[in-house]
């Protein structure tokens, strides 16, 4: 099911606005989200009726938590192992799908649509499914379109859309305040629903430092990195994946080297130019590969920095998820010489920052995957 399948019909209409590129044989996509746009509409105003008022009046906890990093570097990994704590509250993939009305039919429709989710997510080994931890970065693509995963319906001309990749500094004062109001409406919605302390995991919110601490000055950042050549092909390949399940071509992904090399570089230089504003004390920084090799270690170390309290509550509920995630069978990328002596080189700054050998052997990177998609592009639905 393409992500477009939880618009309104409004922003639909947007969507099309904007000219995608549409052909013949992804008409059938076309009709489906024209279906459920309509659906997502009536339901959101049935929504408004029936919880507006709560919602308006609902306050966020001050000091949420966000788990930044760059795509493919262990967000989702880190999100899986931190939201078994029930302290926290973590949106799960049906409420970043449908942000519009998950209140009013998370009960009734996510077990009628749950046939439609495969048991692995398409571009890793991470189980799927309507309750899994998911990113918010999904629910605010779909109410506001201002979004870096807007480029997964435009493979074919993504540059028009580089400036979603910094919000503050390429936004109109109009788009950054609807940015706004549907972040924290969407956030209230999740605290609507239980009153924990939110835990958040989006890659692109690493580039929205000042941003994040404007509408939560008291917040928490774990910041994950992971070796930069393992992250480039894996982003890669999410690129693909993405643009083949959401757009309405077959067009492969146009500059993608080029896109990943630089927007990887901008958004580190915003990291680190920001960080500074976040307290050390509410700031943490781990490596994915620390976390893989020693998961309760790096965890412990998290909650001791930030002072949490529960670590036994969580550690008694992690042999399972880490018993899974040993399993997981690793998936080989080859990249081409040429083209890892021109990651290094552009990427060099963050190899020696985060403590990564600058000359490195011609070696396939790996990543946990089960069955990573054919190159192929199957037939669209």
């Amino acid at each position: 099911m393409p992500v477009w399948c939880g618009l309104t019909l409004r922003n639909w209409i947007r969507l099309l606005r904007r000219r995608p590129t549409i052909e013949a044989a992804y008409w059938k996509r076309v009709l489906a989200v024209t279906a459920a746009s309509g659906v997502n509409s009536l339901l959101a105003a049935a929504e408004k009726l029936w919880f507006g008022r709560r919602i308006e009046g609902t306050e966020i906890p001050s000091a949420p938590i966000f788990i930044v990093g760059h795509w493919r570097s262990g967000t989702t990994l880190l999100q899986e192992f931190l939201s078994l704590d029930d302290q926290f509250v973590t949106p799960n993939l049906f409420q970043c799908s449908f942000p519009e009305h998950f209140l009013a039919s998370e009960r009734w429709l996510k077990p009628l649509t749950s046939w439609m989710q495969p048991r692995n997510r398409p571009m890793d080994a991470m189980l799927s499914s309507w309750d899994a931890p998911a990113e918010e970065e999904i629910a605010l693509l779909l109410t506001t379109l201002s979004s870096p995963y807007l480029v997964a319906a435009f493979p074919d001309a993504p540059r028009e859309l580089h400036r979603f990749d910094n919000l503050s500094k390429s936004l109109t004062p109009e788009e950054l305040t609807t940015w706004k109001s549907a972040y924290v409406r969407f956030l209230k919605k999740l605290t609507y629903m239980t009153g924990r302390t939110l835990l958040l995991k989006s890659p692109a919110n690493t580039a929205r430092i000042p941003l994040l601490l404007e509408l939560f000055p008291d917040a928490r950042f774990i910041h994950i990195v992971r070796d930069p050549l393992a992250v480039f092909s894996s982003t890669r390949h999410l690129h693909t994946v993405l643009s083949r399940n959401n757009s309405f071509t077959s067009a492969e992904p146009v500059d993608l080297d080029e896109r990943i090399l630089s927007s990887y570089l901008s958004m580190y230089q915003s990291y680190h130019l920001y960080r500074v504003k976040i307290p050390a004390e509410r700031r943490v920084e781990l490596r994915f590969e620390d976390l893989e090799r020693d998961p309760a270690g790096e965890l412990k170390k998290i909650y001791d920095h930030l002072q949490l309290s529960g670590w036994d509550r969580l550690a008694a509920k992690l042999e399972e998820p880490l018993a899974r995630h040993r399993t997981f069978r690793k998936n080989t990328f080859q990249l081409p010489e040429e083209l890892r002596r021109r990651i290094i080189e552009r990427w060099e700054p963050a190899f020696v920052r985060y403590g990564y050998p600058v000359e490195v052997p011609s070696t396939p990177s790996s990543e946990p995957v089960r069955d990573q998609a054919s190159s192929a592009r199957p037939s669209p639905q």
